[in-house]
């Protein structure tokens, strides 16, 4: 097995929290934050950075103005976050409008936008009318890239679709229904084909299946992996050698006491470990690669709980924890170039009329580098939810882009 390199993010960041939506946000630009921003991404490389030499970070901060890359259609419309990659020197971000169509019925639309990592659109938001559909609920959209393209795999109440896209977010072939009814976790295998998991169980639960596609989503293969019946899927951790950890989860109905497992897969679905239990109810948990193996996330009432694992899923160090400074909200994890893991928090108020996000990167085993740190908010209305972090190349540079009555991207650099 080759040895293993850090992804940027998972293909699975798992849910956050959402809060009430409000209007539309105007957001002004900082003289301040402006200068800022100007001498962040005049450094900005995209140059891969070798990870010996990648930054480590005690604080980030906010490295320009908010940026809106799609706005709330209005008119009952509600937009949701779906994934963020990492494409050549920027970013590809894609989001899931529902909007009613009568006084029943509503349809499902998706969009993709690229972005520099200063939050600015570097192309027009790319709509995907071949993968519009009815649905009152939605659905979910994962992007991968690879040498020939980016992939979207979206996930509806009704199939899994995959569309293969351009850098920019167009379309650049027909849309393919794909083999799963619940799919998730796509990954680029080398330069010509994507993987990704279905749940084949009642109701969307395991056992699940390994499904590999070209880059048009015409099936190469499926191979089933496994594992027991009657879990959730939360999430699948890829390394860089295309092994990847399968995050499951299920609840006792009797205790109400979550568990969750982690086990260890080849690229092509060969089972490398056998299912590790976590810790009673530090399921579901959120997980970055490093370059040992992964750092696990989980809540622990008053605290959010980090432990570094291996490649098999077993915890080998200690368990760290962060006090939730008030009411916890969301959470999100992306893997650095450095082997680090920047962590975002959101928490709000008691009341609820107020939110703020924390950023803080910790070491492989979960150790902080810094002080979790609050951000400023943005000017305007603030009531942001699915916050979801990716760090550039260069290790100095990360963007946050979020759902707030539309979907915004907030820009950050290393402040030390």
């Amino acid at each position: 097995m080759s040895p293993l390199r850090p992804v940027v993010l998972l293909c699975v960041l798992g849910p956050l929290g959402c809060g009430a939506r409000s209007a539309l946000d105007s957001y002004a630009t900082d003289a301040s934050v402006a200068a800022i921003s100007d001498a962040a991404v005049s450094t900005l490389t995209c140059a891969p950075a070798d990870a010996a030499a990648a930054p480590t970070c005690t604080t980030w901060q906010v490295a320009g103005p908010d940026q809106l890359l799609g706005p709330n259609p209005g008119n009952g419309s509600a937009v949701t976050m779906g994934a963020v990659i990492a494409v050549g020197c920027g970013v590809l971000v894609s989001w899931t409008t529902i909007a009613d169509v009568g006084e029943s019925s509503a349809e499902a639309t998706w969009t993709t936008r690229a972005a520099a990592f200063d939050g600015t659109p570097t192309g027009p938001a790319m709509a995907h009318p071949s993968l519009t559909v009815a649905s009152v609920s939605g659905g979910t959209i994962e992007l991968a890239a690879n040498a020939n393209g980016v992939g979207a795999l979206v996930d509806d109440p009704i199939d899994c679709r995959f569309l293969p896209l351009d850098a920019t977010g167009a379309d650049r072939g027909p849309v393919v229904t794909v083999t799963g009814s619940v799919c998730l976790g796509l990954t680029a295998n080398g330069s010509t084909s994507f993987s990704y998991v279905t749940a084949n169980g009642p109701e969307g639960a395991t056992p699940s299946s390994l499904v590999t596609i070209d880059d048009q989503g015409a099936p190469i293969a499926t191979r089933a992996l496994g594992d027991p019946p009657y879990r959730a899927i939360f999430a699948r951790a890829v390394f860089g050698d295309g092994s990847f950890l399968l995050d499951t989860f299920e609840e006792d109905t009797l205790t109400a006491v979550y568990s969750g497992w982690l086990q260890h897969f080849s690229a092509d679905g060969t089972a490398l470990s056998a299912p590790v239990i976590s810790i009673p109810n530090a399921a579901p948990a959120q997980l970055a690669v490093t370059p040992s193996g992964a750092l696990s996330s989980w809540w622990m009432g008053d605290s959010a709980a980090f432990a570094p694992v291996d490649p098999s899923g077993a915890i080998v160090g200690p368990v760290q924890s962060e006090p939730f400074t008030e009411a916890p909200y969301g959470e999100a994890l992306a893997s650095t170039p450095s082997g680090d893991v920047l962590v975002t928090l959101l928490e709000s108020s008691a009341s609820g009329e107020s939110w703020t996000v924390f950023v803080q990167e910790q070491a492989p085993d979960g150790t902080p580098r810094g002080p979790l740190t609050p951000l400023p908010n943005p000017p305007g209305e603030f009531d942001p939810s699915n916050i979801t972090p990716i760090v550039a190349v260069d290790g100095a540079h990360a963007l946050l882009v979020y759902e707030n009555a539309g979907v915004h991207a907030l820009p950050l650099v290393c402040g030390d």
